[in-house]
């Protein structure tokens, strides 16, 4: 029981996330909120779907019962989907336009995840009990 309100938890936060993602692309530009121009947009957009990765890595490990490698990609992959479907909505939008560099940036930040957790995994017991809790495993994952 505990497992399944996790797991909808997660997914929750996956959604709400992608939704926070999609409705601060869609603003027009002079509508940004200034905190948003603290980091430079390619920051902005890495940090943005490092956590999208991060969260949809937790949903997606307890959910299906796939390995690492097969994990990592389909995050990495919706994740450009996702950001790729952004960057075209914001053609319409005022100020706005499409930018292959935040898709790019969008793609680092998802993939830079799975190199901490890679990382993780090859740090000896302690990383590999973290990355455990985190992929909601008990046992040795398979890379």
């Amino acid at each position: 029981m505990m497992r399944k309100v996790m797991i909808t938890l997660l997914w929750i936060a996956v959604v709400g996330w992608m939704w926070a993602i999609f409705a601060l692309s869609a603003l027009p530009q002079e509508d940004v909120p200034p905190a948003g121009a603290v980091f430079p947009d390619y920051i902005n957009h890495g940090a943005a779907y490092l956590l999208l990765a991060f969260v949809l890595f937790m949903a997606l490990k307890r959910s299906w019962r796939f390995g690492f490698a097969i994990t990592s990609g389909v995050v990495v992959g919706l994740c450009l989907i996702f950001g790729l479907i952004n960057e075209i909505n914001q053609i319409s939008v005022p100020g706005r336009h499409f930018s292959l560099w935040d898709l790019l940036a969008d793609g680092v930040g998802a993939a830079l995840v799975f190199l901490v957790l890679l990382l993780l995994q090859k740090s000896g017991n302690r990383g590999m009990h973290i990355y455990n809790l985190l992929a909601g495993q008990s046992q040795s994952p398979d890379v």
